[in-house]
């Protein structure tokens, strides 16, 4: 190619190259819309040791247990306005004892990390009602001296 040629291409690729400038800061920015995958992904471990049920603190609503669940459904509830899909993915996980000779005590998914949308805000609060009205039940509670180690390793 010839040095004419050169001259009319150098100023077409600046030209170019100054179009598709990108900044650092679109990394974070995320898409526009957000779609539920951008969204953060948040886990509760509840603590469902055999302390939630103590009434010995004089908890507004009952026992202690129940004093936390109804303070999670305030919070998921409080997400986004009424019938409204709140910018968050949210997931539930209780504690779980070991089962015979077994050293496997941890935690299990109560409720998967999903999109709080309205109808999934629902019925995590829903779940969480119920969790709380059946809070005295022995299938609920765990022993109060289990470990968080392997919980917090589930949770990860």
């Amino acid at each position: 190619m010839n040095i004419s040629g050169l001259r009319f291409l150098l100023p077409l690729f600046l030209l170019v190259s100054s179009v598709v400038q990108a900044e650092d800061i679109d990394l974070f920015v995320g898409s526009n819309p957000p779609e539920a995958a951008d969204y953060p992904n948040v886990i509760i471990l509840i603590d469902n040791t055999s302390n939630w049920t103590a009434a010995n603190q004089q908890w507004v609503g009952g026992v202690q247990g129940q004093a936390e669940l109804n303070a999670i459904v305030t919070v998921v509830n409080s997400l986004a306005p009424a019938g409204q899909d709140a910018p968050i993915n949210l997931g539930i996980m209780m504690l779980t004892e070991k089962q015979g000779n077994s050293d496997n005590a941890g935690a299990y998914v109560r409720s998967a990390v999903k999109p709080m949308t309205a109808a999934n805000r629902t019925k995590l609060a829903d779940m969480l009602t119920t969790l709380s009205a059946n809070i005295n039940s022995p299938s609920e509670k765990v022993n109060a001296s289990l470990g968080f180690d392997q919980a917090m390793f589930e949770v990860f």
